[in-house]
């Protein structure tokens, strides 16, 4: 779905994170939504717009979540942005679970991107309005969101939210 639309076309965007039926009690349950602050061609668009501090806390090569990949130099312009070679290797991680393990090309690479013709922006929620849930409170009462469902307005997500229990 990223890929669908371009970076510039994410701004003020509303998501919604929602679990998969195998989660808990067969049901979409809501443990996120967060407006769209930034959105990145690439991943060394992303790492080159973001703080040193998130850069310490968000690099793939030195935290187990981490999701931020380093560019091994500053610059990288046009398909070499793309290149999983101009970056570091991340560390054993929750998306590298060995040393061979290559999978991570995917998050500079995207196999898919031919698709739409674009690599998928890399998108920044606004941290005062990004909410999480930890426990299932709010479920979605439709059918399996799998296809990437857009809602057009923030009313119309509301209306086909429920609050467990009622």
């Amino acid at each position: 779905m990223r890929a669908s639309q371009s970076a510039d076309d994410w701004k003020d965007i509303w998501i919604a994170g929602l679990t998969s039926r195998s989660i808990y009690d067969g049901r979409h349950w809501l443990f996120c939504l967060a407006r769209v602050k930034r959105a990145f061609e690439s991943q060394s668009d992303l790492w080159n717009g973001m703080t040193g501090k998130v850069r310490e806390a968000k690099a793939a090569r030195q935290h187990y979540l981490g999701d931020m990949f380093e560019p091994k130099r500053s610059g990288l312009a046009c398909d070499a942005r793309y290149s999983p070679s101009r970056y570091y290797t991340p560390s054993v991680h929750a998306h590298r679970r060995d040393h061979s393990d290559t999978g991570w090309h995917n998050d500079i690479n995207y196999c898919h991107a031919d698709r739409h013709d674009r690599q998928p922006p890399l998108l920044v929620a606004d941290p005062r309005l990004t909410f999480l849930w930890e426990e299932p409170i709010i479920f979605l009462n439709r059918n399996h969101c799998r296809d990437f469902f857009k809602w057009p307005s923030m009313e119309e997500l509301l209306a086909n939210l429920r609050e467990a229990g009622r």
